[in-house]
């Protein structure tokens, strides 16, 4: 059976480098959780069924692809 050896730390700076090293990328991990969970994105489309009633060269889907953060709109990019 193949096993897998752990690492041992003989010195206590070792120790204190893998924990720190630890507790930052777990930090940068929690922060980039943070900031990606305020932006919110979605398509949204103007016209279609409702607009074609009035002509046939009114039915014309225009859309944008919105972002948000905290529900205030922050951007809006036409997809044409």
């Amino acid at each position: 059976m193949t096993t897998i050896e752990l690492p041992r730390h003989t010195r206590l700076a070792d120790l204190i480098r893998w924990l720190v090293r630890a507790g930052v990328m777990s930090g940068v991990a929690f922060a980039l959780y943070i900031v990606v969970a305020q932006f919110s994105a979605s398509k949204e489309c103007r016209g279609g069924a409702f607009s074609a009633a009035f002509s046939r060269d009114f039915d014309v889907r225009r859309c944008d692809l919105v972002v948000r953060r905290f529900g205030h709109e922050i951007a809006r990019v036409p997809l044409t």
